[in-house]
């Protein structure tokens, strides 16, 4: 059986920290827990370590006390406004747009037909595009739609289009490069989903199409 060392009786103060030494003797030494005193700021955790302390911060909030808030690096786009939550921040977007940060520009079609196209079509689309273009019909519709002209750079600017009113739903197809020639799909619901992207090099003219509704 092990014997037992000095420290087993736990004889130090509060404050110290009891080592044990050579032949049952102990030694108390005495340590800093800065953590005593919260000094994180904004719920962040405070972790006592050795001679120093860390401070685990909320997601989206940063600094050796947590003292940097999410909103103060402004990650909202396109004139969305930021609000500080209690584990990160929330973007308000304006009309519009949407995504976590208002990086998607945001089209919303409810007619039984209608034309989309990429942004300033027939002319040229800019760099670093994010569009997404949902069309929602009446429930037991069905939506026909037809591309008549494709351009874009073709590893990198996609337009793609999804069963549904989000990008997780079944993809139904994806285009890219140089087309004259119609390419059409058909959904077996009333909503559809049309993303557009474009990457920070070559543009083009994009696309148009055109959707109409079925019974």
């Amino acid at each position: 059986m092990q014997d037992k060392d000095g420290c087993t009786q736990n004889q130090c103060e509060v404050g110290q920290k009891c080592v044990p030494a050579m032949y049952n003797y102990y030694i108390c030494l005495t340590f800093d827990a800065p953590c005593d005193v919260n000094l994180c700021l904004n719920n962040g955790v405070c972790r006592n370590m050795v001679n120093n302390y860390r401070c685990i911060c909320p997601n989206g909030y940063h600094g050796n006390h947590c003292e940097n808030k999410p909103c103060d690096v402004n990650p909202c786009r396109n004139n969305g406004i930021c609000r500080n939550m209690f584990s990160g921040y929330i973007c308000i977007c304006a009309g519009g747009y949407d995504g976590d940060n208002c990086e998607w520009n945001y089209r919303y079609f409810t007619d039984t037909s209608g034309i989309l196209s990429s942004p300033n079509y027939p002319g040229n689309y800019t760099n670093n595009l994010r569009y997404k273009y949902f069309i929602q019909l009446q429930a037991g519709q069905s939506i026909t739609l037809t591309f008549s002209t494709i351009i874009t750079e073709k590893c990198c600017d996609l337009v793609q289009v999804f069963e549904g009113s989000t990008i997780s739903d079944p993809p139904l197809l994806k285009l890219s490069g140089s087309s004259n020639s119609s390419t059409t799909v058909q959904s077996t619901s009333n909503n559809m989903l049309v993303v557009f992207t474009s990457d920070g090099s070559i543009i083009g003219r994009g696309f148009t199409a055109r959707y109409s509704s079925h019974s």
